[in-house]
């Protein structure tokens, strides 16, 4: 089960429908976005789901202990992972850390696990 704990929010207005639970980055007009390829920051987690442009979303910063939607893969506790373009963590295969995994496994696409959000600076892949 996943679980959430000492953590750090910010509400920013979204820059369009973003799903709870996913990695976002702040755009150029200072909204919450989703990642693209070579995004430098990984800003935070999403707490809300947002559905239209200026609504708002508010996001877990790093060092919180929040739930995070992963990609497709294996992984476990104690392992280190990133963000893909679809705001999802998946295993970290270079510099790019996002934080760890505290509990829980990940699959199948979907499936929510605790993390611990890291402060380093990171891009998506």
């Amino acid at each position: 089960m996943a679980h959430e704990s000492n953590m750090n929010l910010y509400t920013l207005p979204a820059s369009g429908a973003l799903s709870q639970y996913r990695g976002v980055t702040v755009d150029a007009n200072g909204r919450a976005a989703s990642p693209s390829a070579g995004t430098p920051v990984l800003v935070g987690v999403t707490q809300n789901a947002s559905t239209a442009i200026d609504s708002a979303v508010t996001i877990a910063l790093p060092g919180s202990i929040t739930k995070l939607e992963f990609a497709g893969s294996t992984m476990s506790v104690g392992e280190r992972f990133t963000i893909n373009t679809a705001g999802r963590g998946q295993a970290s295969t270079g510099a790019a850390v996002a934080g760890i995994i505290l509990a829980g496994s990940s699959g199948t696409t979907g499936r929510i696990n605790t993390v611990l959000l890291s402060y380093s600076l990171i891009s998506t892949t």
